[in-house]
């Protein structure tokens, strides 16, 4: 209402109606499977909390509940890949909230990338190996950190799965390489 101080006139009220919203639930996230150092970086992917969410995800790389004013690496998104590859082993957070029709932002869901250090290379033991013509090769014996190594010949071609040994099949003279690498989850040295 206003008044007019020299007349005392008053307008006639307005109505002002506000209306509050509550704010969206917690987006439904889960975290990726591991990954090994080096693979391409995994999607992390949301879906509505329910209640007031209408579908518009905002992805963080700072906890927003903690960090008042962060602002989001993604927007309006329900998938985010971070585009920065990850360097080192460990593990990488990031939070997702959900807004309302009205722009309200829900408080956000933590989802966590595990990247997983690549095994070293296996050890051989007995090195050099050496055969005579006529008599038994004798079997490559590898060691690491597990027990599946996996046996290649020089040109990649792949001779035993998840073995400890091989055993050359190899009878005439000369020099012939191998190449033997360790498994350990899905993660390959």
């Amino acid at each position: 209402m206003e008044t007019d101080i020299a007349t005392t006139c008053s307008s006639l009220l307005v109505d002002i109606v506000i209306t509050v919203e509550d704010i969206a639930s917690p987006p439904v996230a889960s975290s990726p499977a591991p990954i090994c150092l080096g693979d391409p970086n995994p999607q992390m992917t949301a879906a509505t909390g329910g209640g007031t969410g209408n579908w518009i995800f905002n992805w963080y790389d700072v906890d927003p509940a903690t960090n008042p004013g962060a602002i989001p690496v993604a927007t309006n998104a329900a998938t985010y890949t971070d585009p920065t590859p990850y360097l080192t082993a460990g593990t990488y957070n990031y939070w997702v909230t959900e807004e309302s029709a009205n722009s309200c932002e829900g408080s956000a869901t933590m989802v966590t990338v595990t990247v997983t250090p690549l095994p070293l290379a296996p050890t051989l033991a007995n090195l050099p190996y050496e055969a005579c013509f006529g008599l038994p090769n004798p079997p490559f014996t590898a060691s690491g950190t597990g027990t599946n190594f996996n046996w290649y010949d020089a040109g990649g071609g792949l001779l035993v799965l998840n073995s400890l040994t091989y055993t050359s099949t190899e009878v005439n003279p000369g020099t012939y390489s191998y190449f033997v690498e360790e498994v350990v989850g899905s993660c390959t040295s």
